[in-house]
């Protein structure tokens, strides 16, 4: 027993001492060949001799651990090759994912300092951004000034050259109303494309030179703020830019729009003329916008309002502050008429003096034919 585990372990080395005790058996060949072949009736009286029940034992264990061992042995020689070719693969895998995991922490690295340098550029560039931003606001807004005081400067010329612009307006004039708002649009048509055209000429000669220092100011800045490969594509949207050209719009039909002619002849110093005058100057209109409102009926107008505020005097002390207000504007406006009205009252009767010394100077045939002349411009005027 001894020597077979030293054979086993020690020479052939094929298991271990505490697989010998398994791989070592006490069998009888003769004995067992009998047991099968009595089994299968071949024979009548097998070969057995003292202690045959253990060698069947230990023959049938052998058995066991013989299948056992070819089983693994072919599994093994089976599977060798897959197993080769699995470990070849794996193998493969992991150089693959090392040479990936190589790559990625190259590529992470290039990007963090792809990253910091980016981060950089863009700080500075946002700082210039931030300096461009407040120059082009500054040079704006005093751009904006400029062209507001030139512009306000040439329209002032052109208002005064207006009369010699209507003077170029060349079309007849029919005292008709249809005719009349035609020739109203036509000149206001005229008016507004003259002063136009002289507004954006003056505009043009005078600040273009301007426009384009600032627009060669800002590109500047903006070429400092940009990278070098955005650079060309600045430059080449630059040079292919539309030019900047003034657009000025008047639109004189709209101003003209509450203009109403007056083409009645009226005696410039007469009471009424005078009158209109003065009630267009407090009410801010023009004077062909006052009614030609007769003396009567001012003073008609001005009695009914002194009857009614005198009736409803308890009533206006309940009333709003702002029927207050307007009320109290109205009586103010009648009231200065009134004594506008008054006061020439006054003055006439006063200049009855006047009249006898101007009598003793001037022949009084020369002053009567003058007054009557005056008054009976100032009849037809007030009914009319």
């Amino acid at each position: 027993m001894t020597r077979f585990k030293q054979f086993l372990v020690s020479e052939l080395k094929v298991c271990s001492e505490a697989e010998a005790a398994n791989r070592i058996f006490f069998i009888s060949a003769r004995e067992m060949l009998d047991l099968r072949l009595k089994e299968r009736g071949l024979i009548r009286h097998a070969y057995q001799v003292e202690g045959h029940q253990y060698r069947t034992m230990e023959f049938c264990n052998f058995e066991t651990q013989f299948e056992q061992l070819i089983s693994k042995s072919a599994i093994s020689t089976k599977f060798e090759a897959h197993t080769r070719r699995a470990r070849e693969i794996v193998g493969e895998m992991r150089h693959n994912l090392d040479v990936v995991q190589n790559s990625a922490l190259k590529r992470k690295t290039e990007l963090q300092v792809n990253y910091t340098a980016k981060e950089a550029e863009f700080k500075n560039c946002l700082d210039k951004w931030k300096e461009f931003e407040r120059f082009a606001v500054i040079e704006s807004q005093r751009l904006r000034n400029e062209v507001h005081l030139k512009v306000s400067a040439d329209f002032y010329e052109e208002i005064q050259k207006l009369e010699s612009i209507i003077d170029r307006f060349d079309s007849k004039f029919v005292d008709e109303p249809v005719s009349i708002e035609e020739y109203k649009k036509n000149l206001a048509d005229f008016v507004d494309k003259v002063v136009t055209e002289d507004l954006e000429a003056r505009c043009t000669r005078g600040l273009m030179q301007r426009i384009w220092n600032l627009e060669n100011a800002m590109y500047l800045h903006v070429n400092q703020i940009l990278a070098e490969p955005y650079t060309k594509k600045l430059e080449q949207i630059w040079r292919y830019r539309p030019p900047f050209n003034f657009s000025i719009c008047i639109n004189c039909p709209s101003l003209i729009q509450d203009f109403r002619e007056d083409l009645e002849f009226r005696f410039s110093f007469g009471i009424t003329a005078i009158i209109r005058r003065i009630n267009a100057y407090r009410l801010g209109k023009p004077v062909t916008a006052v009614g030609n409102q007769p003396l009567f009926e001012v003073f008609k107008s001005y009695s009914k309002q002194i009857n009614k505020e005198a009736d409803e005097g308890t009533i206006q002390q309940n009333c709003q502050e702002e029927k207050q207000v307007m009320t109290a504007a109205e009586s103010q406006e009648n009231a200065v008429m009134a004594q506008l009205i008054f006061s020439s009252v006054g003055y006439v009767a006063n200049g009855g003096i006047g009249l006898l010394i101007i009598g003793g100077i001037v022949s009084f045939r020369i002053f009567l034919v003058g007054s009557f002349q005056y008054f009976l411009d100032c009849f037809f005027q007030f009914f009319r």
